[in-house]
């Protein structure tokens, strides 16, 4: 019996001095999440990250509005964010936390805008304008045209609003006229 004792001492004694070990060379990040009034938010996302070491943690706050991130390693360029539906986003950054520190956040939720927000994807289509004035000429037209030579500018000729300039032997083109009555 007394040595039943004895071990039973023994491994209380020796389980506290590891845990109390352990324990003492981390952190912890405890907050509490409010709404602008002052309310608990239950339910709220909160994740604390530490890129540079790669830590990411993601908890939920408790029905009192209470989260706890414990057993973090003591450093500085820590961050939290926050989101709740109906809130916009809460995030701090920077944060330090020293070695057997429990960090304490109190954050507040303000009530997000209504807004709506519409992303488009994809490429815009190309469109032609086409703002000449342009004639298809058939081989049928070509073989049955009643000029000599069969010149290249005379083709020109075919098309509305082309009309010899003069004696130079250049075209003229000419926009179309549309007629208004008052």
């Amino acid at each position: 019996m007394k040595l039943l004792r004895t071990i039973t001492a023994f491994a209380l004694l020796s389980g506290t001095t590891a845990f109390s070990q352990t324990a003492g060379g981390v952190s912890g990040l405890t907050g509490v999440v409010l709404d602008s009034s002052g309310a608990v938010v239950a339910n709220a996302e909160v994740l604390v990250d530490n890129p540079r070491l790669g830590i990411h943690r993601k908890l939920a706050t408790t029905a009192g509005g209470v989260f706890n991130a414990p057993a973090l390693v003591p450093s500085s360029g820590y961050q939290v964010t926050i989101n709740a539906a109906g809130f916009a986003r809460y995030q701090t950054r920077d944060i330090t936390i020293l070695v057997g520190q429990d960090l304490n956040i109190r954050a507040e939720l303000q009530i997000a805008s209504a807004s709506t927000q519409v992303e488009v994807q994809g490429e815009a289509s190309a469109v032609e304008i086409k703002t000449d004035v342009s004639q298809n000429v058939t081989q049928r037209q070509i073989d049955n045209l009643p000029i000599n030579g069969r010149r290249v500018d005379s083709f020109a000729l075919l098309t509305p609003g082309v009309a010899p300039d003069g004696n130079s032997g250049l075209l003229s083109f000419e926009a179309f006229r549309v007629a208004t009555t008052s």
